[in-house]
């Protein structure tokens, strides 16, 4: 799912789509990288606000479009 840029910043180069919400979820305002997949678990490795915060209600999807999402590591 990443893409180096050469400059430093890696980005999404897949779409990506999250399962749609069993029940609402209230507000997503942000975003983490963890070190494991299991829901619960692991360690976040990093986060960050997202620039626009949504509602998510019962049936919503939460999606990311290629090269939305930019990481740098310094």
């Amino acid at each position: 799912y990443e893409l180096y840029e050469g400059n430093g910043f890696i980005k999404n180069t897949n779409q990506i789509i999250f399962n749609a919400a069993n029940t609402d979820w209230g507000w997503v305002s942000g975003i983490a990288i963890l070190d494991s997949d299991v829901q619960g678990s692991g360690n976040m490795l990093m986060y960050s606000a997202l620039t626009n915060p949504r509602y998510v209600y019962t049936g919503d999807n939460i999606k990311f479009d290629v090269r939305s999402l930019e990481i740098c590591l310094k």
